[in-house]
């Protein structure tokens, strides 16, 4: 008990008795004392906010490693991509060149061979309109020279 206690104790003795009174002060300690053992659960002190802060900063550190070892990764790995991405155009573009290459072979032997017919089916219609032309000019010739009396 404290000093105050026992002054307390004094006045409650002469106008209650001394086992009430020495029961309403110890009845106001644990009151008081669990008021403040509340309050102290629920308030910070100033060393429960030193912990906190010192907390705070190790797990800023932390997350600030944390980010730049991410920062770190992202980097290889968008590394790598890049360098996956420009090997798979470059096959690409020489797969694309050789079938480009493929194509105009293909469209080149197409184109002459086409133009090798077209010169067969002139040459047959020529050689056509001359044989018949010629069989014409004979026949007129003829026909003529028989008129005549050739």
């Amino acid at each position: 008990m404290y000093i105050s206690d026992f002054k307390l104790l004094d006045i409650l003795r002469e106008k209650m008795g001394e086992d009430e009174a020495r029961a309403l002060v110890e009845f106001i300690e644990i009151k008081v004392e669990d008021k403040y053992i509340e309050a102290k659960n629920v308030f910070a002190t100033k060393e429960d906010l030193l912990k906190l802060e010192l907390k705070i900063v190790q797990v800023i550190h932390n997350n600030h490693l944390e980010v730049q070892k991410l920062i770190a990764d992202t980097k290889i790995e968008t590394q790598k991509i890049i360098a996956e991405s420009k090997n798979d155009l470059q096959k690409l573009m020489a797969e694309s060149k050789n079938d480009l290459q493929k194509l105009v072979a293909d469209s080149k032997n197409d184109l002459q061979k086409l133009i090798a017919d077209s010169k067969f089916e002139t040459i047959k219609w020529l050689f056509g309109f001359i044989l018949t032309s010629t069989v014409a000019i004979i026949g007129t010739i003829l026909a003529v020279m028989k008129m005549g009396g050739w």
